[in-house]
């Protein structure tokens, strides 16, 4: 099943029990709720592999969790990866004094291409945008560093096959 370009960046609200997947396009296309949310969870089971890619909440695993669960109980077999790691930003951005100035913060695109060789998904969900805002005030240099990233993060995962979805 595939998600119609046009649908990317796609932002996913999943809430446990009752399940009810809400998707927001970006402001650039227009797409009917129902006919997405329908895409969408076809998408994630009909996948045999379903990548989780993230920062700290995402790693933390509570709604990867949830999504498992509701994936079980629709009868899927996909395996569900998570790849989730704190701190980690797409933008490859970082504050000065970031972990008590011990490291920068992560920048998925170093693991990126190990991440997809190992993994070999054929669903990505991205969950990025917390830390690339590096608590700043808003600032369109970093929000277009932000878009960059999310752009090369998608353009890698259909290069390989699979599809992705932004949450």
């Amino acid at each position: 099943m595939e998600i119609k370009r046009g649908l990317w960046p796609v932002v996913l609200s999943v809430f446990a029990y009752g399940w009810q997947v809400m998707v927001v396009p970006n402001g650039l296309t227009a797409a009917s709720p129902d006919k997405t949310e329908s895409t969408l969870r076809q998408l994630l089971i009909e996948s045999d592999r379903v990548v989780i890619l993230g920062d700290s909440i995402t790693f933390s695993g509570r709604w990867v969790s949830y999504l498992t669960c509701w994936m079980e109980t629709a009868g899927t077999s996909a395996r569900v990866i998570n790849m989730a790691l704190p701190s980690e930003t797409v933008s490859g951005l970082s504050e000065n004094g970031h972990a008590g100035g011990k490291f920068p913060r992560p920048d998925l695109h170093e693991r990126l291409d190990r991440v997809l060789r190992i993994s070999r998904p054929d669903v990505v969900l991205a969950c990025y945008g917390m830390n690339c805002g590096i608590y700043q005030p808003f600032e369109a240099g970093r929000l277009s560093k932000f878009r960059e990233g999310s752009n090369r993060l998608h353009e890698k995962v259909e290069g390989i096959g699979a599809q992705i979805v932004h949450l």
